[in-house]
């Protein structure tokens, strides 16, 4: 069949096409293998002259050590791993001769940290781990600390925490056992940031603030700038914004001042993310903008991932999705390449987004899919772990049960041993007496004879009940020790639990709220509701045991701070007022005239004791008001006052038996369960919390008419205005502000 002239044409013009393409991708290989072939073409060359004789030892080391920099590259090391190693043992060799080990040691840590910057994690490890050994092996301790803190660094970026705490932990031993401070407070710092990660606020806050009083007193601007914006961050995340806010901005204001591009544009970072919590858009796009040309700028691939996956969520609020998929490509191009899987989840989930947006659900579903496999990924290293510290959990208190029967058991064969020994001296004298009054007779023989032979039976059975007791004594002695051991683990459960059970039932409800954007259909709508609502309630059951565990368990630290009480009682009334306002209820709050400015007082206490008690005011409250009263009484201590709170509603009020058990724990006196839910533990923890502190809780109520509950602490210490030497870092702050 013979074929057209215009078939011919594009016959001719498709295969000029292919030769081309076909060109462009011979040429592409060439020049890479070029580029690879001559980066081992000139570290063979080094390395060839480095072992020369006629070489100096100074240049034969640095020879050797760029040969080994260039063979540790990504396209290369797996193939020349060998020689890198036999490299570096030769540097190591002429260090040694010549007293060069500090100078190794300096630029293998150079050469770790600079691959850390570029995301290639693998060799930042290799390069780190040559610095471990060898400062190890020559006895360097400072070296051996810096290489255990960058392999912290380096597994927290990869998400592998436990493994970063076990580092950064190493280094915090020996930074104690030299008493190095600032080797200390850098493994603090990191340990530090592992908690935030995993959700342990308070522990990452106190870290922070102690790294925080070292540098202040160092006067190392950049170590301030670094706790400051670690600090803001966990006020962040706790939602105190307005506080996390005030840290940045001083944080920004000492990064500048020392001269850190890096330290300015995370600062510019976690500005965007407070204006987009406030949904400020303009505002927080200009700041992530500001962060992302900084991190173009530096390089460092970890951080410029975060802006360009940021700068892409934004758009996405705005609804601009072209400008966002534009970021997002190459947010997940770049977190790709840092390993970096919490980043990869975050980007994935934004992809599904626009395309769902799009209505493009085939691809929406297949990053939808991404970013679960992600999420589990992270979740199934922590689910084996968390069910061992639930085992753990259950055998403490199952050995605490022991421990008790096995102590009234040893009082009682303590008691009943006194009783005998009273018996068998008693016997014991009678039958000397016996014995000498009856010396003439036969009969008197014959009844000391069986009197000695009750006697020694007596004492054998002693001698037997004392080696048992004795026996007993050492079990119990164990059972101590393994009761302790398992306290250690229930403590360390209750460290971890936030973390790992909280994320699961987050993933849930925020399912839940996606789902619910894809279904129509009114029932599936309806199951959906339900399991959102069950996993919200059970969210709230699991934070209120925790916090009853571990007042319970006297892990719970009352930290007396300066506290002024009418900052926070009218925060109370702020958080409280859309709440207030959806059910037309009034709000007043009355404090004595003569309360000081400020009191010692745990601040964090005293938030949940008034969050409970007012919350519980609102949710029983149908109609009418709530009253918040200070009032200040004579204290018998100089110095001090004694305070009574009262938190007083017209609300559904409680019935004479359910005032008798509304402080036990999961007790709930309206049989309206539907409309009045909770998990019947906010009083119990309050009650707790007052009695920790030393203070009293009362509750007087009437059926239909309302419920006043009574709060007295007695010796409040007062903190004087005037005294100014010893102010509190809230008001270190407040006056650099101003």
């Amino acid at each position: 069949m013979k074929q057209s002239p215009n078939n011919n044409f594009a016959n001719s013009f498709h295969l000029h096409i292919l030769s081309k393409l076909c060109g462009v991708v011979l040429l592409f290989f060439t020049f890479s293998f070029s580029v690879q072939a001559r980066e081992v073409f000139a570290a063979d060359s080094l390395l060839s002259e480095a072992r020369q004789h006629n070489v100096p030892d100074s240049l034969r080391f640095y020879q050797l050590l760029e040969a080994a920099r260039i063979y540790a590259q990504p396209d290369i090391f797996l193939e020349k791993r060998n020689t890198v190693d036999s490299t570096i043992r030769e540097a190591l060799f002429i260090a040694l001769a010549n007293g060069w080990e500090k100078q190794l040691l300096g630029m293998l840590n150079a050469n770790g940290i600079n691959e850390r910057n570029q995301a290639q994690y693998s060799l930042s490890i290799y390069w780190h781990q040559k610095q471990l050994k060898i400062a190890d092996s020559l006895g360097f301790i400072n070296d051996k600390m810096r290489a255990f803190n960058n392999l912290g660094v380096v597994h927290r970026r990869i998400d592998n925490y436990r493994q970063a705490n076990d580092y950064h932990l190493s280094a915090l031993a020996i930074a104690s056992e030299i008493n190095d401070e600032k080797a200390y407070v850098i493994a603090a710092n990191g340990l530090g940031n592992i908690q935030y990660i995993l959700g342990n606020y308070e522990e990452a806050l106190r870290r922070f603030r102690e790294c925080l009083k070292f540098e202040q007193q160092q006067n190392d601007l950049l170590g301030v700038a670094i706790n400051l914006n670690n600090i803001g961050n966990v006020f962040f995340k706790k939602g105190e914004v307005t506080k996390a806010l005030e840290y940045y901005l001083l944080s920004l204001e000492v990064n500048r001042e020392a001269g850190s591009e890096r330290g300015v544009a995370i600062c510019y970072n976690d500005l965007g993310n407070v204006y987009k919590y406030r949904k400020e858009y303009p505002k927080a796009r200009n700041y992530y903008l500001l962060s992302l040309e900084l991190n173009e700028s530096i390089g460092e691939k970890y951080y410029l991932a975060i802006s360009y996956i940021n700068v892409a969520e934004l758009y996405i609020l705005e609804k601009n999705f072209d400008q966002a998929l534009n970021y997002l490509e190459r947010g997940i191009a770049t977190a790709e390449q840092t390993s970096a899987l919490a980043l990869l989840g975050q980007a994935y989930d934004l992809m599904y987004i626009i395309n769902k947006e799009r209505g493009d659900y085939a691809t929406a579903l297949e990053f939808f899919e991404r970013a679960s496999a992600i999420n589990d990924s992270i979740l199934n290293n922590t689910i084996s772990r968390t069910v061992i510290q639930m085992q753990t959990l259950f055998d403490r208190e199952r050995s605490e049960s022991q421990i008790a029967l096995l102590r009234h058991q040893k009082e009682l064969a303590e008691l009943q041993m006194k009783d005998q020994k009273l018996i068998n001296w008693i016997g014991m004298s009678a039958l000397i007496i016996l014995m000498i009054s009856l010396l003439v007779g036969l009969y008197v023989i014959r009844l000391k004879n069986h009197s000695n032979a009750q006697l020694q039976s007596q004492n054998d059975e002693i001698e037997k009940a004392q080696q048992e007791l004795s026996l007993y004594a050492e079990k119990l002695l164990l059972a101590k020790e393994e009761a302790e051991k398992h306290n250690r683990l229930k403590s360390q459960f209750l460290a971890n639990m936030s973390h790992e059970i909280r994320t699961p039932m987050n993933s849930i409800i925020g399912f839940t709220d996606i789902l619910e954007n894809v279904i129509d259909d009114p029932q599936k709508r309806s199951y959906l509701e339900s399991i959102r609502s069950s996993g919200r309630n059970l969210l709230l059951l699991i934070n209120d045991i925790l916090d009853l565990s571990k007042i319970e368990a006297d892990k719970l630290k009352i930290e007396n701070t300066p506290l002024d009480l009418r900052v926070l009682m009218q925060e109370i009334k702020q958080l409280f007022s859309l709440q207030l306002d959806e059910k037309f209820l009034s709000f007043d709050v009355y404090v004595d005239e003569t309360l000081p400015k400020l009191v010692f007082l745990s601040e964090t206490s005293m938030r949940q004791i008034l969050f409970n008690l007012v919350g519980n005011a609102i949710k029983f409250t149908p109609q009418g008001g709530i009253q918040l009263r200070l009032l200040v009484l004579e204290s018998k201590k100089p110095m001090a006052i004694n305070i009574q709170l009262a938190v007083k509603d017209s609300g559904i009020g409680i019935d004479p038996e359910g005032v008798d058990k509304i402080f036990e724990a999961f007790y709930q006196h309206h049989a309206d369960s539907s409309r009045y839910r909770g998990t019947g533990l906010g009083l119990a923890i309050t009650q707790r919390l007052v009695n920790a502190m030393h203070g009293t809780i009362t509750v007087d109520s009437t059926l239909n008419k309302g419920t006043t509950f009574k709060i007295t602490f007695n010796d409040v210490l007062v903190i004087k205005e005037v005294e100014t030497a010893e102010q509190t870092p809230e008001e270190l702050r407040s006056e650099k502000i101003n």
